[in-house]
């Protein structure tokens, strides 16, 4: 695994490690469901974001890691329209949080 185990706001931090690819969903559940993945805005269990995935098979690591990504959503962000480029960024207004 890479020195970078934050992707996009998820923590995979040993939780793919020794997972042998392809690998079927129902393997991953039964072996590594109840591992955690840390989320910016607290943690759910890679048993939970498989949950909501419909493949049953995957075929890469990448391709596991793209699908957590996707599943996991908003819940991986942080704070919603931060910026700390200045106010009125994100949404035009001057309802943004500066991080100065």
């Amino acid at each position: 695994m890479s020195d970078d185990t934050r992707t996009r706001g998820v923590e995979f931090e040993g939780v793919l490690d020794d997972v042998d690819f392809p690998v079927e969903r129902a393997d991953l559940l039964e072996r590594h469901g109840d591992h955690d993945l840390g989320l910016e805005e607290g943690e759910t269990t890679l048993g939970d974001v498989l949950e909501r995935i419909d493949e049953d098979r995957f075929r890469s690591r990448e391709d596991l890691r793209e699908a957590v990504l996707t599943a996991v959503g908003v819940d991986a962000v942080g704070r919603a329209e931060y910026t700390d480029r200045g106010a009125g960024v994100v949404s035009g207004e001057d309802d943004t949080v500066d991080s100065f």
